[in-house]
Parts: structure tokens; C-alpha cells; sequence
């Protein structure tokens, strides 16, 4: 509904519906959790991901953006914009390649892995881990839930955590040892995460010892490693992802201006650049 009225302000009139529209997009961003982006990437997307990016596809979708990143990183790219975007394209191939897994509970995972109070490995605030992590310093938690249909955090409050509400934790908890380390270091941990669940997915589903709770435990877990150094790579790169989620993926598909996205196969090729790989799909 549209209200058709003016204020004054030392004698100039202001239309109010102006007032409005700003107020109404500032308070719909400050309410739109990590799981309503999961969800507007899945409205906007899944129906054409689930039929032109099957299997190992969108492993390699997620990996191209991951490659994009690590040329950014090497030649110093400095423009925000630039970084920014590859930054909400890695998320939005993240998050398609979780929805392969039909709806692990990864903010739940988050929650158990990355909790805001403490460190879930050396149990401290800031994290004191070391780079390669001492006996004293593991994860321990009881995680067995996640592998349950439906499962959800026993913090509740986590579930209502905006991405950048998880940015900033983990700037709170681990963002000293991030900096010290380095960009180039955190880069080679997202890739190593990237790898480790696409190799725990294929060890793991074939071995029979291995359940389905087993499995989506594990899987969600894994996913949650992806996510925390996504977020925690842009606030290295100081870049406001939730504001480019909202840019990018909250409307109509910026190619076809359908949504859901009605695109069709595409030639692949990396975030930001026209040179193609291997026949499939657009980017996002």
C-alpha cells in the first residue's frame, strides 16, 4: 500500500512514501538471516541448477569461483566492487552446491562449529589455536543431531543471525590469527575445505559402515568449514557480502530477469572473465 502524503521540514515538503521505501529496505535487510539467503539463492535458482547441474558440476561451479578468487588475490586486486562481487558468486556456488544435499542444517553446523561465546577447539575468546592444532585443540562437540531430518541449533538465537551477524563474530573470534596469517593463507584454507568435502562426500557414501545421519552429519560439518572461511575472507578483504546478496539475489535473475531463472545452458567460464572452460551452465 502506498501513502500518498507530505511532511515539512522548515517550510519544504517532503513526499513521505520516499521516507518509507528507505526505512522499509533498511529494516528488511537488518531481518533476513543466513537461512533466508539460502533460501532466496534456492528460489532463484534451484529450479534450473536441478536441471543442468547434477553430481560433480557444482563442485566444479564452486571451484571456478574459488580459482577466480585466488587470481584476484595474486595480482593485489584492490576494487571493492570487484571483490565484492567474486565474493557473493563464491557464496551463491557455495550454497548451490549445498542444496545438492537437500537442506543440511548448516547454520546449525555453524552454530556447534563456530559458537560466538568461545572457540570450539582451544575453548577461549579470542581463539589461541595454532596454525596446525595440538592435541588439547579439537573438536569435540557432540554433533550427532545434525545428521537428524529437520535438525535445527539448541542456541536458537544463532538461527536468526544475518550474515553479517556471523562476519562479525568470527572477525570477534578468529579475526587477529586471520590477519596475522594472511589473505593468501586463508584462501588455501577455503580451497582445502572445498576439497575436503567433495572428497569426504565420495569416500564416505560409498562405505557402507558409514549411515545417512552419518553422512549428512558429516556433510553439513563440512559445509559449515566452507561458509566460516568465506565469511571470514571477506572481512579480510573488508567487502559487505549481505549488502551484494541483497543486490545481486534478492530480485530477478540478472540475465533472463525471470525469477525463478528460467537460463538455459551455458558455455562455463570464471566470475568476471569471458574465457570458457567446459560446456554447461551460466554463472551466478
Amino acid at each position: 500500500m502506498v501513502l500518498h502524503v507530505v511532511f515539512s521540514f522548515k517550510n519544504t515538503y517532503y513526499p513521505l512514501q520516499i521516507v518509507f521505501a528507505k526505512v522499509t529496505k533498511e529494516k528488511i535487510m537488518a531481518t533476513k538471516t543466513l537461512t533466508d539467503r539460502f533460501g532466496e539463492l534456492r528460489e532463484l535458482y534451484g529450479y534450473r541448477n536441478a536441471m543442468y547441474m547434477q553430481g560433480s558440476r557444482r563442485a566444479d561451479f564452486l571451484n571456478d569461483a574459488c580459482l577466480y578468487l585466488q587470481r584476484l588475490i595474486r595480482k593485489g586486486e584492490k576494487d571493492k566492487v570487484v571483490l565484492t562481487k567474486a565474493m557473493a558468486s563464491l557464496f551463491a556456488r557455495a550454497c548451490a552446491y549445498a542444496d545438492s544435499f537437500e537442506n543440511l542444517p548448516i547454520v546449525a553446523a555453524l552454530a556447534l562449529k563456530y559458537p560466538g561465546n568461545s572457540c570450539a577447539y582451544c575453548k577461549t575468546n579470542p581463539c589461541v589455536c595454532s596454525k596446525v592444532r595440538t592435541s588439547d585443540q579439537q573438536f569435540n562437540t557432540d554433533s550427532s543431531m545434525l545428521g537428524v531430518p529437520g535438525a535445527h541449533s539448541t542456541h536458537p538465537a544463532y538461527m536468526n543471525w544475518s550474515v553479517t551477524d556471523w562476519c562479525t563474530s568470527l572477525e570477534r573470534m578468529y579475526g587477529k590469527n586471520n590477519r596475522e596469517r594472511g589473505i593468501l593463507d586463508a584462501r588455501s584454507r577455503l580451497i582445502e575445505e572445498v576439497f575436503e568435502a567433495e572428497n569426504a562426500h565420495f569416500n564416505l557414501s560409498g562405505d557402507p559402515r558409514i549411515t545417512l545421519v552419518q553422512l549428512r552429519e558429516n556433510m553439513s560439518l563440512e559445509f559449515a568449514d566452507i561458509f566460516a572461511w568465506i565469511f571470514s575472507i571477506c572481512n579480510l578483504l573488508e567487502v559487505d557480502l549481505d549488502t551484494e546478496l541483497e543486490h545481486r539475489y534478492a530480485g530477478n535473475c540478472r540475465h533472463c530477469n525471470k525469477r525463478p531463472c528460467l537460463c538455459g545452458p551455458f558455455t562455463r567460464h570464471l566470475p568476471g572473465t569471458s574465457s570458457p572452460r567446459v560446456s554447461t551452465v551460466r554463472s551466478n
